[in-house]
């Protein structure tokens, strides 16, 4: 007699817990929803910014917008974007670092989370494939075109001068940079060589995997010891590119060390030292000398590699990134930089940590 009601209380209790799975789908479903996740590619050529106009045939028609799409449930944004573009534009794209990201609400109801992010660089034509058209637009000029609403928050953050953007991350990381020139400071003469040394390995190469590197050549007192580094530089998890090459490089350096260590205890200039370092060491180019004499505390000196360069040119210090950087270019660029630090009042060393920071997240040495 007892059975009946049991198995209905049973029932009962899987029917109760079936509709709370079933409310917990719906309410997971609903958010995302009313949270929909829309990457925009901000692509920039001389001042100015692709921007599209949207087709009359959907939704906000003629509005003008940046390339870019909704992301797909579980698909990181940066691939997202990958795709959108690929599919807009025909363009293979590298996404580079998030600029901004705003949260909108369109007609009250549906909420999207817009993220726009910097095209560092891409590959192939653009072509226009769904826009009724698009066009490169001068900076200043965005706020005349009849523009979606949720873009507009965007865009009064974009046009403010870079200068003043530049300035402002400064203030925020200024501790942090400071903290890290004065490591550089204390870098004592007994540690040069490996100062060196890591700027031998990470010319084209990760700079933590030359980090890697280098705590292991110091464990191995690969200074005092006689062997091969090759089969360091080689590892799978911390490989560095031109390993063969980057090896002899440092075998020499060991060779040569007492003559460069007397040199940099000379009183000479840091232009003059620098100079001696590119004649006279292997693998050592104006970029690498002037990393290495900065790692240990000399100041005044210009580390121009691609991070650097980039934001010259998104600063319109430089039109564009020279192909190579022979001596002349290499000096009249730094000259450039160094009267731009003048001008901004932000000194070089610092000037130069900040674009590194600002391009990787990261205040490395």
């Amino acid at each position: 007699m007892l059975r009946a009601p049991v198995e209905f209380s049973f029932m009962k209790f899987l029917r109760s817990e079936e509709r709370n799975i079933n409310r917990f789908i719906f309410s997971v479903f609903y958010l995302y929803l009313c949270m929909i996740k829309v990457v925009a590619g901000i692509l920039q050529k001389d001042g100015k910014v692709l921007v599209c106009q949207r087709s009359p045939k959907v939704l906000h028609p003629l509005k003008w917008e940046f390339p870019g799409g909704k992301v797909k449930y579980n698909e990181p944004p940066e691939k997202a974007l990958m795709r959108e573009l690929a599919e807009e534009l025909d363009i293979k794209a590298h996404i580079g670092k998030l600029l901004f990201q705003n949260k909108f609400k369109y007609n009250n109801t549906t909420t999207f989370n817009l993220l726009f992010y910097e095209i560092a660089d891409y590959y192939g034509k653009i072509t226009n494939n769904v826009f009724k058209k698009i066009s490169w637009v001068p900076i200043k000029h965005l706020n005349n075109l009849d523009l979606l609403e949720g873009d507009k928050k965007f865009i009064e953050y974009f046009i403010k001068s870079p200068h003043q953007h530049l300035l402002d991350e400064y203030k925020k990381k200024k501790k942090a940079i400071k903290k890290r020139l004065n490591e550089f400071k204390k870098v004592k003469p007994s540690n040069y060589f490996y100062e060196l040394i890591y700027c031998l390995l990470t010319p084209q190469t990760n700079a933590v995997n030359a980090e890697m590197v280098l705590r292991v050549l110091r464990e191995k007192d690969f200074f005092h010891k006689n062997f091969n580094p090759e089969p360091y530089l080689c590892n799978k998890k911390s490989y560095i590119r031109f390993h063969k090459m980057k090896a002899k490089y440092l075998l020499e350096l060991k060779f040569m060390w007492e003559i460069i260590s007397q040199k940099l205890h000379r009183k000479s200039s840091v232009a003059e030292l620098r100079e001696w370092l590119v004649k006279n060491v292997k693998g050592l180019g104006f970029k690498e000398a002037s990393h290495f004499l900065r790692n240990i505390g000399f100041k005044k000196v210009a580390i121009l590699d691609r991070h650097i360069l980039k934001n010259l040119v998104r600063l319109n210090i430089l039109k564009n990134i020279p192909r190579t950087l022979t001596a002349s270019t290499y000096l009249k660029i730094e000259k450039q930089f160094i009267d731009y630090s003048k001008r901004i009042k932000i000194p070089v060393a610092d000037l130069d940590l900040l674009f590194w920071s600002n391009e990787t997240g990261k205040i490395l040495k």
